[in-house]
This record gives structure tokens, C-alpha cells and sequence, in this order.
């Protein structure tokens, strides 16, 4: 922290430089800017050196490359940082979300028992999709020939959404299938 304490104005003006750039600033454009405040002459890598030194107590570094120098977080910093980035729900196609709302319904349920549902064939990819989010995973096997797997859905899927429970997660899904039979039901027939 005692280097920050000494920062002269030029480089402080070189720090503001870098902080509000966004992108990558040329030496060239540094120096005109640096230049144009500064009635003595400097050495802008002499600058840079120190400005570095200075910033990675702080978890920042300089990264010099053809496109110009950028302040940015260290490693270790954005390693850190990354476990407080909202995690962003993955975008699910239209038979990865009806096998799902199926399988909240009906589970435990086994892949036949959801394509006869469906009147289509469930892709591997949707189960796999679905599985690798965490959202549902084998609950055991039907005793029945072949001894097919049972589908469930999971704890993770239910907190994911934001819901207390499964219990409420099925009965939220079982409303909302129930209004669009209804509305269906509504529409005249052509």
C-alpha cells in the first residue's frame, strides 16, 4: 500500500488512463495523453513497471499484448470472483422442457412410458441435456422385462427454480398444464 501512497500524478493519470479504458490502450495513446498534462519528460515502460508493481498487492495486473495494455484482475482474483457470477439457466429446447414437465408429473417414470406420452421418441441428447444440469437422475429400475430405469427429477432442479419443494414444483406444473387443457378446450373447433 505504500507504493499507491506515492503514486506522483503522472501516474495516477496513467491508472485513470487504464481503469476507464474499454479496451486496450496503445503506448502511443498513452503517451499523447500522459504528454498532454505533463510539462516533464517520462519513460511510459518505466511508468507501466511500476504501476504493475504497485497493483498486484491489490489482485490487478497489466496485460500487455499487440492490442495495447489493459488493467485487469489477476488470476487468482478472477478465479475468486467466479463463484459470485449468477449462474445463467441453461436455454432448454421444446423436448427437453416436455419431458420434463412430464417426468415432474408422472415420476417416477421410465423413457417408454414418457414417449408414449409424448407420441415421439425421447432424444438421448434432452436426458442428457437434463441430467448433465443436475435436474434429474435414475431413481432405480421398474420391475418389469428389461428392467427399464426410473426417471425422477431432483433436489437441485427444485431449488434451481426457486421452489420449496418438489410438492410445489408438481403442483405449480400440474396447474399450468390444466389451464392450457382448459384454454384448448375453449377454442372453437375449424
Amino acid at each position: 500500500m505504500s507504493q499507491l501512497n506515492s503514486f506522483n500524478p503522472l501516474q495516477a493519470q496513467l491508472m485513470t488512463l487504464l481503469i476507464t479504458a474499454d479496451e486496450p490502450l496503445q503506448p502511443s495513446t498513452l503517451r499523447q495523453h500522459l504528454a498532454a498534462t505533463s510539462s516533464q519528460p517520462f519513460n511510459l515502460d518505466g511508468l507501466l513497471i511500476n504501476l504493475s508493481a504497485a497493483l498486484q498487492p491489490l489482485g490487478l495486473c497489466l496485460k500487455t499484448n499487440q492490442a495495447g495494455v489493459r488493467l485487469i484482475l489477476s488470476p487468482e482474483q478472477q478465479a475468486w470472483l467466479t463463484q459470485f457470477e449468477p449462474q445463467r439457466t441453461p436455454k432448454l429446447s421444446r423436448a427437453a422442457l416436455e419431458i420434463l414437465a412430464i417426468l415432474v408429473i408422472k415420476q417416477p417414470i421410465t423413457r417408454a412410458e414418457i414417449e408414449a406420452i409424448r407420441g415421439v421418441q425421447v432424444s438421448s441428447s434432452s436426458l442428457q441435456q437434463l441430467k448433465e444440469l443436475g435436474w434429474i437422475d435414475q431413481q432405480g429400475q421398474k420391475q418389469v422385462p428389461g428392467l427399464p430405469y426410473l426417471w425422477g427429477s431432483t433436489d437441485k432442479l427444485v431449488q434451481d427454480l426457486g421452489l420449496a419443494t418438489a410438492t410445489a414444483l408438481r403442483d405449480q406444473l400440474a396447474e399450468r398444464v390444466a389451464e392450457y387443457k382448459s384454454n384448448l378446450d375453449r377454442q372453437p373447433q375449424t
